[in-house]
C-alpha cells in the first residue's frame, strides 16, 4: 500500500480501484487494468513485465521457539503448533529439501488454527500461536523488528518469479501506463531489497 499511497500524492489527478485476491482474475472481463500475479504464468496472450522473485518462508516466533525442541528438520515441526492459511491458489505449506524429495508442512505439523489472509497467520505467528508459512514481504516487517524468525530455509522451495500483468492489444491511457512504469520501478526494487535481506535466521 505504501507504494500505491506514493503514486497518488505524485498525480493527483488519478484515482485507483486496489481488489487484493488470490484467484485468477480475467483482466478483460473484469475492467481490470494491470495484475501483479506471483507464480509461474500460464499462456494468456497478456503482456508481462518481471519484477523479481518471492521466496516462501517458515516463520516463529522467538517466544514459541525458546519453550520447544530446536528446529533444524521438518520432523523437529511435530513439537509445534502450525498455522494454516484457508487460499485457493496459494502454494503454502510446501517444504523442498534442495535437491531432494519434497515435504509437506502438514505432514509434520498439527494444524491448530486455520486462517482466510496471510496478514492473519503473521499476526498470529507473531503472538506465538504457531509456526507458518508465508512469502517473504509478507513477513519482512516482523522479521525485521524482530517479531519472528525464519526456520527451514534449507528446505524452502525455490522461489516463484512475480509478473506485472496487462492488456496491450489496444493504446494504452496514458494513465495506465504511467501506474506500470511506476510500479515496474518501485516494486522491483522493494522486492529486490527484501530478497537480498536474508539475517533473520
Amino acid at each position: 500500500m505504501p507504494i500505491l499511497s506514493s503514486f497518488l500524492a505524485l498525480h493527483p489527478e488519478i484515482d485507483i480501484h486496489c481488489h487484493l485476491s488470490d484467484r485468477n482474475t480475467n483482466l478483460i472481463d473484469n475492467g481490470i487494468d494491470v495484475v501483479i500475479k506471483i507464480g509461474h504464468l500460464p499462456d494468456s496472450g497478456l503482456i508481462t513485465k518481471s519484477l523479481g522473485m518471492m521466496r516462501l518462508v517458515y516463520c516463529i516466533s522467538p517466544k514459541l521457539l525458546s519453550k520447544h525442541h530446536p528446529i533444524r528438520t521438518p520432523q523437529d515441526l511435530k513439537h509445534y503448533p502450525g498455522i494454516q492459511i484457508a487460499l485457493p491458489m496459494t502454494p503454502y505449506f510446501g517444504l523442498t529439501k534442495r535437491n531432494q524429495s519434497k515435504f509437506m508442512l502438514s505432514n509434520w505439523i498439527q494444524t491448530r488454527l486455520v486462517v482466510s489472509t496471510p496478514e492473519a497467520a503473521v499476526s498470529a505467528a507473531i503472538e506465538g500461536t504457531g509456526v507458518t508459512s508465508v512469502f517473504h514481504y509478507q513477513a519482512y516487517d516482523a522479521l525485521c523488528q524482530g517479531k519472528l524468525i525464519l526456520i527451514l530455509s534449507h528446505y524452502e522451495s525455490p522461489p516463484l518469479p512475480i509478473h506485472l500483468l496487462f492488456n496491450e492489444k489496444s493504446l494504452l491511457p496514458h494513465r495506465v501506463r504511467l501506474f506500470i512504469d511506476f510500479l515496474q520501478k518501485e516494486l522491483s526494487e522493494r522486492i529486490r531489497v527484501i530478497g537480498a535481506t536474508t539475517s533473520f535466521e
